[in-house]
């Protein structure tokens, strides 16, 4: 019997595996980016607790992705998580702009799309708007009143990650997820 397969997975290092997609584009079928605080700030503990880890092969398991694509993927499935990294990252990068120019370049390098000012995940209209003004002006984005989920979250974890920035990138290097792409002719 000849089974077709329509999905192939593998498992990597989160941020490689951002640095070498061209573009992750949320869906209009997704539902808008709606994680609370705690949720985010549960994820920042478990970043944080890998980082304090001892051992410098220590993993945390971040799930999995569903995908569609090869170089610039659709987000099936994980934009929750994704897009809380994504802040998590844009707030180490402003954290870093006054210790370590190099750092926060190479931080933003890691959240644009090439060399312009496109970022490289791509929410839906409203959210692509406002990660475009929070990775352009950071906490001050907000002018102190978090509209929705992105901005609030934001905010929080700029404030949290201002002293830890350094454990937080060790931590988020150490993430790791299951990528499962679905192959041509699977029905997301």
């Amino acid at each position: 019997m000849n089974m077709a397969t329509s999905s192939a997975a593998e498992s990597v290092r989160t941020l490689e595996w951002l640095k070498k997609t061209k573009w992750v584009a949320v869906p209009v079928y997704q539902r808008e980016y709606r994680w609370s605080f705690e949720s985010a700030h549960r994820l920042l503990e478990d970043v944080k607790s890998v980082a304090a880890e001892d051992d410098p092969d220590a993993t945390h398991f971040l799930g999995s992705m569903l995908t569609i694509g090869v170089g610039g993927v659709t987000l099936v499935d994980g934009q929750q998580r994704l897009m809380t990294l994504v802040l998590m990252l844009m707030a180490l990068r402003e954290a870093a702009q006054g210790e370590d120019p190099d750092m926060a370049a190479t931080i933003g390098a890691l959240l644009r799309a090439g060399t312009g000012p496109e970022l490289r995940l791509r929410g839906h209209e409203k959210q692509a708007v406002v990660l475009r003004r929070l990775f352009a002006d950071g906490v001050g984005a907000t002018g102190g009143a978090a509209s929705g989920a992105l901005e609030e979250n934001y905010g929080q974890l700029a404030r949290e990650i201002a002293d830890c920035w350094r454990r937080v990138w060790v931590g988020l290097n150490r993430l790791e997820m299951v990528v499962i792409r679905l192959l041509d002719g699977a029905n997301a």
